[in-house]
C-alpha cells in the first residue's frame, strides 16, 4: 500500500484519524486481490486434491479468529468452504467459473499469510479478509442460496 504523508496543518485528531483510515484498504486494493488471485484459484479449480487441502486449511484458520469481524458473512463464508468441498469431489458443478473462481480467490487469500492488513494486527488483521469475502459474497451470493439449498433440500430464502 502507498505511503501518505500527513499535513503538519492538520489538527492533530484528524492526523490520527488519517492514519487509522490508512490502514484499512480501499476498495480498489481490494478489487486488485480479487482478481490477482484468478491464475492460483484456476490451478486449484483443476485439482481436487489442492482444492480439498485449500479447503482443510482454511477450516482449520476458521477453527481459531474471532468470527464476529465477518459478522452477517460467516455462515457464507462457512457455505464456501462446503461449496468448494462438494465441487472437488463432484457432487455439485452447478456454479459458473467466474464464481467458482471468486470463492477460490476469497478462500486462498483468507489463508494467505500475506494480507493487505497481517492477520496478527490486533483489531484489525482480519478485516482485509472479510473485506474480500464481502466482495466475492456480491457476486456470488445467488450460487451460494442455491448450493445451500441444493445441500440442504429446503429453499433458502434472501
Amino acid at each position: 500500500m502507498a505511503k501518505t504523508s500527513i499535513t503538519p496543518s492538520l489538527p492533530v485528531q484528524r492526523q490520527a484519524k488519517s492514519a487509522t483510515q490508512e490502514k484499512l484498504p480501499r476498495r480498489s486494493a481490494v478489487a486488485a486481490v480479487v482478481s490477482e488471485n484468478r491464475e492460483r484459484a484456476e490451478v486449484y479449480a483443476k485439482s481436487a486434491t489442492m482444492l480439498k487441502g485449500l479447503v482443510s486449511e482454511a477450516s482449520e484458520k476458521m477453527a481459531t479468529i474471532d468470527k464476529a469481524v465477518f459478522k452477517d458473512h460467516w455462515p457464507y463464508l462457512l457455505a464456501m468452504l462446503r461449496l468448494l468441498r462438494a465441487y472437488a469431489v463432484r457432487k455439485y458443478r452447478d456454479i459458473p467459473l467466474e464464481n467458482l473462481l471468486a470463492i477460490i480467490g476469497a478462500v486462498t487469500y483468507f489463508v494467505s499469510p500475506l494480507d493487505l492488513l497481517p492477520d496478527f494486527v490486533a483489531n484489525a488483521g482480519y478485516l482485509d479478509d472479510a473485506m474480500i469475502v464481502r466482495s466475492v459474497l456480491r457476486r456470488v451470493k445467488a450460487d451460494l442460496d442455491r448450493f445451500m439449498e441444493w445441500e440442504s433440500g429446503v429453499p433458502v430464502k434472501g
